[in-house]
């Protein structure tokens, strides 16, 4: 999986995904890019560079979201982490 520019996950649609960083796919298999609002699950953006088979839609889709529900978390965390040390060297106090 990749995330692209804006926030978007591409993953390969290969028997096989590669390793846990991001990397620019350049492999002309298909890929698949999907948005999701992290709060409602709500599709907003599927786009395919290639076509591919209706059968592994199911599978590619559950993958997809997985992906994006991880990034999600990976990044709010890292997000209110970074916040929450910057308001402290500023001396912000925690309002929990």
């Amino acid at each position: 999986m990749t995330m692209e520019k804006g926030g978007n996950l591409t993953a390969p649609l290969s028997s096989s995904f590669p390793p846990p960083f991001f990397q620019e796919s350049t492999s002309g298999r298909p890929e698949l890019t999907v948005a999701v609002l992290p709060k409602s699950g709500e599709i907003v953006l599927v786009e395919m560079s290639q076509r591919f088979h209706m059968d592994h839609l199911d599978k590619v889709m559950s993958v997809a979201l997985e992906g994006c529900q991880k990034i999600y978390h990976i990044l709010d965390k890292e997000v209110r982490e970074h916040v929450s040390a910057a308001g402290a060297d500023l001396g912000w106090r925690d309002s929990t």
